[in-house]
């Protein structure tokens, strides 16, 4: 499903020709936020996002976070890279909430492999261990974004920033 760029608006002509200013009033306001549109039936989707983390707490709070937003959408979990791999196959997100350090296969080698099979995937690494290094080796490996996973303003503003179609790397101190 495309990503619309900033600025596309999301009103279908015959929303805006309800029978009534109020019934239009609610449309905008329901679709404000919205970045996604099926335009065979002109209506609003949500977007999907893989969280792929080997801590079942954190994927629970960031599943909550994302949640929180009702035009985004969990739409799978992993546990590992290599699930991470085999459920962004089965699920096609919209885009991945990828840990770094993980077992079986750390986020950054699934990430490529993700991108081998998928040149158009979507990344966000988030990672405790934050260096200018990794974020990097993350840009230089096709991964849209990056940012602390202990920051939930930057995953928020990250994930916001990718779904516009753009790339979010934060300011690393390391």
């Amino acid at each position: 499903m495309p990503i619309l760029p900033p600025g596309t608006s999301l009103i279908p002509k015959r929303a805006i020709a309800c029978q009534t200013p109020t019934q239009s009033d609610v449309w905008r306001r329901l679709i404000a936020n919205v970045n996604f549109i099926r335009p065979e039936i002109g209506v609003a989707a949500l977007a999907r996002i893989l969280i792929v983390d080997d801590h079942p707490a954190f994927r629970k709070q960031l599943r909550l976070l994302l949640e929180s937003r009702t035009d985004w959408q969990v739409c799978c979990e992993a546990v590992d890279g290599g699930d991470g791999v085999e459920k962004h196959e089965t699920s096609n997100p919209h885009l991945t909430v990828m840990d770094f350090n993980m077992p079986v296969l750390d986020g950054l080698t699934a990430s490529r492999l993700i991108l081998t099979k998928s040149a158009g995937a979507v990344i966000l690494m988030v990672t405790v261990f934050t260096s200018r290094q990794l974020a990097d080796e993350a840009m230089r490996a096709g991964i849209k974004g990056f940012c602390s996973k202990t920051d939930v303003a930057c995953i928020t503003e990250a994930v916001e920033a990718l779904l516009e179609g753009k790339t979010y790397f934060s300011q690393l101190t390391h």
